[in-house]
């Protein structure tokens, strides 16, 4: 994978990231609605998938690179 991938899909990652995160922080603070818990969800979820390829790739590039 090259460099220029590895950018595009952070960069996809964190485009939907903020997606959800307007979505949940749009229906204010009684996290009650259920498009906002999904969209919460939602988020958490895509944080934590980003979180598994920044890892997987820095495993790919050797012990001498930083996130």
């Amino acid at each position: 994978m090259t460099t220029e991938v590895y950018e595009h899909i952070l960069a996809e990652a964190n485009r939907q990231i903020a997606a959800y995160h307007k979505v949940a922080t749009d229906y204010g603070t009684n996290n009650t609605d259920p498009h906002q818990t999904y969209a919460m969800g939602q988020e958490d979820g895509a944080h934590a998938i980003l979180f598994i390829i920044k890892q997987a790739m820095k495993k790919a590039a050797g012990m001498h690179t930083n996130d």
